[in-house]
């Protein structure tokens, strides 16, 4: 097991960053850049600046890195002037680490941030920069840098980086797993708090708290929706409904375990001893397309045939097409590539750690189960214990 608590809590050995920063480095240098600058906002979404640092986010605070294509990595981000974004101790491979108290709601504090940025760009000579994810840095940010260093010039570099974190080492590959027995875990909760008369929230909220009880990190949703047969898990203000006698109770928990990798899990719970038979159809439906798609995703596998498949089931037995995303990467980011959708050209890769969750909804009933998985080259192989199909209480 990789995680530990000292000094710090997190996810990663020093090889494994290592592993990482060289890998990155690697990047740059056959792309012919002088350095990489990446971002952040939050930890469901922002896993870019944890995965070379191994440093989360402080609430929802901007964090910056630049990495050149010699020496440390410049760490940059909310802190007071004479502070900085990451404490010494954790600053492994950093070389630079500044920034000042920059809000987004305040206009007065923009050049804080990029200003410090650029000092350490300029003091490395920087001028080809790749941006990884260009919407997780602010446009002012890299306006200012084009603006205060001669001759910079940034282009996008998604895909080499995204595969280089979709792909999981055996170290991240241990954690996902402890995530995943976290998620299996909390579900064993739920008979104990789940009853007629409570509201929605009042389970979400729950399982809020005790999710952070069994050593899980951070919370991106719990959803909870209650009807019969249709119940449809809702996200945050929103389920404020009084859950009855003989409902269907959909429960969707999105959770960070130790380290801040993602995970989930879905189930459908019944309120009643014989559910609507329409409904017990769509779920069954949903878990065995769930294990179609996984016999699907394999090594090799362009992930639009995931896509493909689940659309041509639904079309042929009378379910709505899934719209959205039902299933993609995680890691340290809750969703990242690759996404089941029709856009996404990635191709499947062993040791990348999934979601699969498909849905079987028309205008009565909704149901679907959410797993995780590892893509193997024979397949994606579940990890999630917690029993498939409707739950009974």
């Amino acid at each position: 097991m990789a995680v530990r608590l000292g000094p710090y809590y997190g996810a990663a050995s020093d090889t494994e960053l290592a592993r990482r920063q060289n890998a990155v480095k690697e990047i740059i240098a056959k792309k012919e850049l002088d350095g990489i600058i990446a971002g952040g906002h939050n930890n469901a979404l922002g896993g870019a600046v944890r995965y070379f640092t191994d440093y989360g986010n402080a609430g929802s605070h901007i964090q910056a890195i630049v990495i050149p294509k010699e020496g440390g990595i410049g760490f940059f981000g909310h802190c007071a002037f004479d502070g900085v974004p990451i404490p010494p101790p954790v600053q492994r491979g950093g070389e630079y680490a500044k920034g000042g108290p920059y809000l987004t709601s305040t206009s007065f504090s923009d050049d804080y941030i990029p200003s410090e940025m650029v000092k350490f760009i300029q003091s490395k000579g920087l001028k080809r920069l790749g941006f990884y994810r260009q919407n997780s840095l602010p446009y002012h940010f890299v306006q200012y840098i084009l603006n205060n260093v001669p001759g910079a010039s940034v282009e996008k570099i998604d895909d080499e980086i995204d595969y280089l974190m979709a792909v999981k080492s055996e170290e991240e590959l241990t954690v996902c797993r402890e995530t995943v027995k976290l998620h299996d875990r909390l579900y064993q909760i739920i008979p104990t708090i789940l009853r007629a008369g409570r509201r929605e929230r009042d389970i979400s909220t729950d399982l809020k708290k005790a999710a952070f009880d069994i050593g899980m990190e951070e919370v991106n949703n719990v959803m909870v929706g209650a009807g019969n047969p249709k119940a449809q898990p809702k996200p945050c203000l929103l389920p404020n409904n009084v859950i009855q006698e003989g409902d269907i109770v959909d429960i969707l928990t999105e959770l960070s375990g130790p380290g801040g990798y993602w995970g989930e899990l879905s189930r459908p719970w019944s309120l009643s001893d014989t559910p609507d038979k329409e409904f017990l159809q769509a779920v069954d439906d949903a878990v065995y397309m769930q294990g179609e798609l996984a016999k699907i995703a394999k090594d090799g596998v362009p992930a639009v045939e995931i896509t493909k498949a689940l659309h041509k089931f639904q079309d042929e037995h009378g379910y709505k097409r899934s719209a959205g995303l039902f299933g993609h990467g995680q890691g340290l980011d809750m969703s990242m590539r690759p996404t089941f959708s029709y856009d996404d050209d990635m191709i499947l890769k062993e040791n990348m750690f999934v979601s699969i969750h498909p849905q079987m909804a028309n205008g009565r009933v909704f149901a679907f189960n959410t797993d995780n998985f590892i893509i193997t080259k024979d397949g994606a192989v579940r990890l999630n214990e917690t029993p498939q199909g409707v739950m009974y209480l």
